[in-house]
């Protein structure tokens, strides 16, 4: 109960820092934005804490430009922010989804007790956020540590809830983005109002809950809690959310001038959290060629999205890495070849699929390469079908034959591409999960789902509520149990660390996890010489 007290308190904080945003916009703009305005059929004030987040990420991007970005930061923004809020009564209409939202943190918070750290946050994660935290932004740091360069917004934004050691603050984030998700399905599964948005989350649920049954126990790759530092499945909501939203407005009127800003920066705040955002540029380009976007609503968007770039420049020389051909080579810290050795050994590793043989074979392999990719890839491919066969028996079809044979294709080039790029699980989670929830494009009349039979309604909210009671793992349950009042602490681990002979720096004195020291990197990256470039460090490849 302690943690959900602490958990709660820190939605709240980001809750009226976000508000205090818009009170903001709404002063400055014209637009005077109400806290009940639905935002894709949901109250704007859900958006509140994932707003903050993304602006704090990109605030702490622009000052580390500059700057280190410690601590004091947050302190002095939140301090700044949160007053605010005094300028504006609250007009929230606290429906029951509002309640709903309080039980889906409560769960949410119960898996705090096992999540743990991840095996990525020692190797880059906390290392990344503590250069932005200790220096300001450093040129050529991908020669330094390779890993680095896969930098994330979700970085910038963690790397200011280190309260003290404790980094259990960094797990809260991820639940803040699973909590919106859970509360628009809720909102779009139990209402009448869009046909697409509700089936599409009810299949959703189903894909979720469907995790838990199947081959070996279950595991389908659905979005779920992830290790401290991990972000799969945030990218995962984020991808999935932005999908819905573009294929909603392609088959529908889009003429609401604020869910069209939210568009743009939920695709943006996709594109920050990892490459593959760049996706949805794809199905953007559908509503753009429509006309249904101004010259003006780019403004925003492209003004972040130029410091983004700026960043991945300075860090890695690539615009966007390690995709070789967005490389710039004429700088001093640009290393090509080891940014095109780097994108050989992604595909190699996780063994993608090269068309030099049979889709069986491959599969095989592939099954057999890693733990769980056999089973995890099945139990995707029967909750797909099973999910399928329900859109097909149990719902009618709108018939606009033209949207669904892009969402077909589209289906089938996200799949693909995710074959021949980086066939891990867990960069699937935002594959997967989009698929399923474009089957339900083109699908309107809703007979099963129909809230004229009231057990099938009661049935429903016991889906939902069941399906986020199995998200955490049981194990968590039995320690709330028996620990209610528990605080729970994770921290970096202390290693010892050896001086490299002929390189700047530090490696570790075993494996390739440095943790939070910034002068380590593992013994097998670039050898490199720490010089100065303009007032800003650079790291440039030992010649």
């Amino acid at each position: 109960m302690t943690n959900f007290i602490i958990f709660l308190t820190f939605y709240f904080v980001l809750f009226f820092s976000g508000r205090a945003f818009f009170i903001i916009i709404s002063k400055f703009t014209d637009n005077n934005l109400e806290e009940n305005q639905k935002i894709f059929g949901v109250p704007l004030y859900f958006y509140y804490p994932i707003i903050f987040l993304f602006g704090l990420g990109n605030l702490t991007l622009f000052l580390n430009f500059f700057v280190p970005v410690s601590e004091i930061f947050i302190y002095m923004l939140l301090l700044l922010l949160i007053p605010l809020n005094l300028l504006k009564p609250i007009n929230i209409s606290f429906e029951k989804f509002f309640y709903i939202n309080l039980l889906n943190l409560f769960i949410l918070s119960i898996s705090s007790y096992t999540t743990g750290l991840s095996y990525d946050a020692g190797l880059y994660h906390l290392n990344f956020q503590n250069f932005i935290k200790l220096e300001k932004i450093i040129f050529g740091l991908s020669n330094f540590h390779s890993r680095l360069a896969f930098s994330s917004l979700f970085d910038y934004i963690n790397s200011n809830f280190w309260f003290g050691d404790n980094l259990l603050f960094l797990h809260f984030v991820n639940l803040i983005f699973l909590s919106i998700f859970f509360i628009f399905v809720a909102i779009h599964a139990l209402k009448l109002e869009n046909d697409f948005f509700k089936i599409s989350s009810i299949f959703l649920i189903l894909f979720i809950l469907l995790d838990n049954l199947g081959f070996a126990g279950g595991r389908n790759g659905s979005i779920e809690i992830e290790a401290i530092t991990k972000f799969d499945s945030i990218f995962a909501v984020m991808f999935t959310l932005c999908n819905l939203f573009i294929f909603n407005a392609m088959n529908n009127d889009f003429k609401n001038t604020n869910e069209k800003v939210f568009l743009l920066m939920f695709v943006l705040f996709s594109v920050q959290l990892r490459p593959t955002g760049y996706i949805l540029a794809l199905p953007l380009l559908f509503l753009i060629f429509k006309g249904m976007f101004k010259l003006k609503h780019f403004y925003f968007p492209c003004l972040i999205g130029m410091f983004w770039a700026i960043k991945n420049l300075i860090l890695s020389s690539c615009l966007i890495y390690p995709v070789v051909f967005t490389c710039i080579e004429n700088t001093i810290w640009s290393n090509k070849s080891f940014i095109s050795m780097e994108a050989q050994v992604l595909r190699s590793t996780s063994l993608a699929y090269n068309f030099d043989k049979s889709p069986l074979d491959w599969f095989n392999s592939w099954g057999s390469r890693f733990e769980f990719n056999d089973t995890i890839l099945k139990n995707f491919l029967l909750s797909f079908l099973i999910i399928f066969l329900i859109n097909i028996f149990l719902i009618k079809k709108h018939h606009n034959l033209k949207i669904k044979m892009v969402s077909l294709i589209y289906i089938v080039f996200l799949n693909l591409f995710w074959l021949i790029s980086v066939p891990d699980i867990r960069f699937g989670i935002s594959i997967f999960s989009t698929s399923v929830a474009l089957i339900a494009v083109g699908s309107h009349d809703i007979k099963f789902f129909s809230f004229q039979n009231n057990f099938i309604k009661i049935s429903l909210m016991a889906t939902i509520f069941i399906t986020i009671l199995l998200v955490p793992r049981l194990e968590n349950y039995k320690q709330f149990i028996y620990e209610p009042l528990k605080v729970i602490s994770y921290e970096a681990k202390n290693i010892s660390f050896i001086m490299k002979g002929s390189s700047y720096g530090y490696s570790p004195l075993s494996g390739e996890q440095c943790w939070v020291n910034i002068k380590c990197s593992p013994i097998y990256s670039p050898k490199v010489e720490l010089k100065t470039f303009y007032n800003y460090k650079v790291y440039e490849l030992k010649k």
